[in-house]
């Protein structure tokens, strides 16, 4: 059985996948981008601060975060962009589904970093914001959707770039 704690680090990490955007984008508009990543697990560490969940009721409490890594691949899988840093923390408590997150990524680029940002609950799929990036992603913001594919530790990424 899949510990629930473990599921907010991979969707934190789908948020931060907004950061490999150079890697095989295709504009609509002059200036806009549009990049499909795949994220893996990658490494996670879970605080139950107090009251403490068990795993009979799974339960998050606000204070509970998470901070995880995870490698950024292309739309293929085949080649590896980057890496996500994220942190997730609880600001509502109830079981994973319904407590609210605030939760910030980096990714990290050979062409820059990309920061993102998302506020709310979990679910299949989450919207966050592009809000910067350094490099050649300086000025760039838009947003990205991350979906967690089922049964796989797979997550597949749409970052969308605006100018």
């Amino acid at each position: 059985m899949k510990r629930p704690y473990l599921v907010v680090p991979p969707v934190l990490a789908g948020i931060g996948l907004a950061v490999v955007l150079a890697a095989n984008g295709s504009a609509q508009q002059p200036g806009e981008q549009t990049i499909k990543l795949v994220e893996r697990a990658g490494s996670d560490h879970f605080v139950d601060n107090p009251p403490r969940g068990t795993r009979r009721n799974m339960r998050i409490s606000a204070g509970d975060f998470a901070v995880s890594t995870a490698p950024l691949f292309n739309e293929s899988n085949t080649t590896r962009l980057g890496t996500l840093h994220t942190m997730c923390f609880a600001t509502r408590g109830g079981r994973l589904t319904r407590a609210t997150f605030q939760c910030n990524g980096t990714a990290v680029l050979n062409q820059g970093t990309l920061a993102v940002s998302f506020g709310g609950r979990l679910g299949e799929a989450i919207t966050a914001a592009v809000t910067g990036g350094t490099g050649a992603f300086e000025g760039r913001t838009g947003s990205v959707v991350s979906r967690e594919r089922p049964n796989s530790n797979l997550s597949d990424d749409t970052v969308h770039l605006v100018p």
